[in-house]
């Protein structure tokens, strides 16, 4: 019976969905255990915790470029571990107090800033906790790498390799992909649907996707229809639904928690940008992507990864992508060819393996 501690950074975001992945996993692996997840930032200082997430939002959202200038840059990440330096001991003491009373036999972590801390906790407790960081981007990138000893879960090969070059021994890395839900580990692609569906979609946020994604599309001459999951994105959801008839293709609004497996199973074609955890939910539903406005940093590179493989295909211009749609869907081989490509690099069981070697760092 293994205590386990997940920790990730900001709620309703891809790490968040990672961390609630193997929390499934481990239930089904290991039904007596124990398992918590958290946000440790929000659990010891919930208006802390909302002011980064919101700051974050507003880079990313406002100034995107700003973000891509600073990802994976040596400078920063040296910058970054000296502003640790500088944390309130008050912070690390209690979420240290929250670590020794959860007790875990393993802390994993699916964000990198919350592995500093599981590492700067293990540090103040003088204790010997192992640790799992998850990465949930095809590609880590040096924030990832401390000075504590840590276990990591990576997408592939690849991945594998930039850790090893940053001095993570290969005994410490494990090859198991991106964890996705439980309703992926045993999906059955569909048949796929006749006017065929596309699929837009901007992760648990709605980003990326905007009205003239929408726009752009409907000038496609081509007889599908759309499919809309924009999460959270209260403003975009009102401006579709305002604007509903005026569109020529049919469109569908999903409502928030719609079952994505389904909608992917049941669409030919992704429009919308890569995020780790989608990327991932669209190649265990050998779904075809086409991307449109990747954020700068962790998309772009999973958005490299993505197009080289051949599962994916990535506009430059936006504008283009009524007439991209019209050319994929007139050539089914090359959609074909993609989506089996897809399935190729897909590891549904992911999460399930991460548990499995979870079980075993604790010992059990």
């Amino acid at each position: 019976m293994a205590s386990v501690l997940i920790m990730y950074c900001m709620r309703r975001s891809g790490h968040e969905s990672a961390a609630r992945a193997v929390v499934e996993a481990l239930k089904r692996s290991d039904p007596t255990g124990s398992t918590v997840c958290l946000d440790p930032v929000a659990a010891i200082h919930p208006q802390i915790g909302d002011l980064i997430q919101h700051l974050y939002m507003t880079v990313i959202r406002r100034m995107p470029d700003v973000w891509g200038a600073v990802y994976d840059r040596p400078a920063v990440h040296r910058l970054t571990c000296r502003l640790r330096d500088l944390m309130p001991p008050v912070f690390v003491g209690k979420l240290a107090d929250l670590v020794a009373r959860i007790a875990p036999d393993v802390i994993i972590c699916t964000q990198a800033y919350a592995l500093m801390l599981a590492q700067d906790v293990r540090s103040f407790l003088r204790a010997d906790i192992p640790l799992l960081g998850v990465v949930t981007d095809f590609r880590p990138h040096r924030f990832w790498v401390g000075e504590a000893e840590a276990s990591y879960s990576v997408a592939d090969d690849d991945s594998a390799d930039i850790l090893a070059s940053w001095g993570v021994p290969s005994d410490r890395i494990r090859i198991h992909g991106i964890p996705v839900g439980p309703a992926f580990w045993e999906l059955r692609p569909s048949v796929r649907q006749t006017p065929c569906r596309l699929l837009v979609m901007g992760g648990s946020r709605g980003l990326g996707i905007k009205m003239a994604t929408f726009k752009h599309l409907d000038r496609s001459p081509a007889r599908f229809v759309v499919d809309v999951l924009p999460g959270s994105n209260l403003r975009l959801r009102k401006r579709l639904a305002a604007a509903h008839d005026a569109f020529v293709h049919p469109l569908r609004i999903r409502p928030p928690g719609a079952n994505v497996a389904a909608r992917m199973s049941a669409a030919s074609l992704l429009i919308g940008k890569p995020g780790g955890m989608t990327s991932a939910e669209a190649l265990c539903a050998a779904l075809p992507m086409l991307i449109v406005n990747p954020l700068p940093g962790q998309e772009t590179r999973n958005a490299e990864v993505l197009t080289r493989q051949g599962c994916a295909l990535q506009l430059s211009k936006e504008s283009d992508l009524g007439s991209v749609v019209t050319a994929l869907l007139s050539t089914p081989a090359v959609l074909r060819m993609m989506s089996e490509q897809a399935r190729a690099l897909a590891r549904p069981k992911a999460a399930l393996h991460i548990a499995a070697e979870v079980l075993r760092m604790a010992g059990h």
